[in-house]
């Protein structure tokens, strides 16, 4: 499974390093039309890799669950990147959770119904931050 590997660890660096104020959910449609991993898209680990193992074919349910995950991402902007990965980095050496955070997260964001259930699910992670 080495691109559930690939994300997980995009997904991390994304949570504890990027600047998420570049992130609106109009880029989601604007990745999933132009298929373009240029700008922003670079500086945002996550979906530069999803666009680039999708790159080939990036189906309806790729584009559904990059849209996710942006809006997921979208809802983290205003958390301080110093605070997510204080937060990634507890969860992440805690013996009592055996499945890192950025690998749980794909999980649960890609069982959302829409995009709107991840809006939240990144509430819930906002709150657990603070």
């Amino acid at each position: 499974m080495p691109e559930l590997n690939e994300l997980t660890s995009s997904l991390d660096k994304t949570l504890k390093n990027s600047d998420l104020h570049n992130v609106s959910v109009g880029l989601a449609e604007v990745v999933i039309d132009r298929l373009i991993d240029d700008g922003v898209t670079k500086d945002i680990p996550i979906i530069g890799t999803i666009v680039g193992v999708g790159k080939v074919a990036l189906g309806i349910r790729e584009g559904l669950f990059l849209k996710k995950i942006i809006y997921f991402i979208t809802e983290l902007k205003d958390i301080p990147a110093s605070k997510r990965r204080k937060m990634v980095d507890e969860i992440d050496s805690s013996l009592r959770y055996r499945i890192k955070v950025g690998e749980k997260l794909l999980y649960i964001i890609e069982k959302c119904e829409d995009h709107e259930k991840s809006k939240i699910i990144a509430r819930l992670f906002v709150f657990c931050i603070y």
